[in-house]
């Protein structure tokens, strides 16, 4: 006797598993039209298409996508959080991350070409450079800690991590982020969605 014949459970015409014990499966029901910001922002982030390249994101109608154009592969935001502890140079990347120096040296020009790091001279006739983050790089400390403390929370439940973080003025560790509406209240997981800009079609 098979697994399916055991459990009660029988096979169709074409091969498919029926639902046990006589059970009938119903359609999902349609989420409130509020709901549906997770679809709009698939539909507002249609990529471009390049053949035989990398899916270039630049024009998405999303910031989300955008953002991802720039910053999306792991290298280049673990790049930023070492800029963020002070690293600059090169070879300080590159032992500081363990990155294959032609990784570094991609994701470092496509750092300073989107404008996030900027390339300073390290010292009078030394020949090096330095790699310091901009007011646009700088921007994206929100970023990192959102996704801190979201990896603290969801991501650490086999092996909690060691640090967490502080406010470097106060000693104390940092409140959790919160997204909020004009008014001030608190926006929750199910209540934000992508809209026209005001004076926009």
């Amino acid at each position: 006797m098979d697994g399916a014949a055991a459990c009660g459970r029988k096979i169709d015409e074409r091969g498919r598993m029926q639902p046990p014990c006589g059970l009938t499966l119903q359609p999902l029901t349609p989420k409130p039209e509020r709901f549906r910001f997770a679809t709009d922002f698939l539909q507002a982030a249609a990529p471009v298409p390049m053949k035989g390249k990398k899916t270039d994101f630049t024009d998405a109608d999303c910031g989300i996508a955008r953002s991802l154009g720039v910053i999306g592969d792991w290298w280049s935001l673990l790049i930023v959080r070492e800029a963020f502890r002070g690293v600059q140079r090169f070879n300080e990347f590159h032992k500081s991350l363990g990155i294959a120096k032609n990784i570094l040296s991609a994701r470092l020009k496509k750092l300073v070409d989107e404008g996030i790091l900027r390339i300073e001279e390290d010292e009078p006739s030394s020949g090096r450079s330095r790699y310091v983050l901009t007011e646009k790089g700088e921007r994206l400390y929100v970023v990192l800690i959102a996704l801190w403390q979201w990896g603290e929370a969801d991501c650490s439940d086999e092996v909690a991590l060691s640090r967490t973080m502080f406010d470097a003025v106060t000693g104390k560790p940092l409140a959790r982020l919160e997204v909020k509406g004009e008014d001030g209240r608190v926006v929750g997981a199910r209540e934000f969605m992508p809209a026209p800009r005001p004076g926009t079609a």
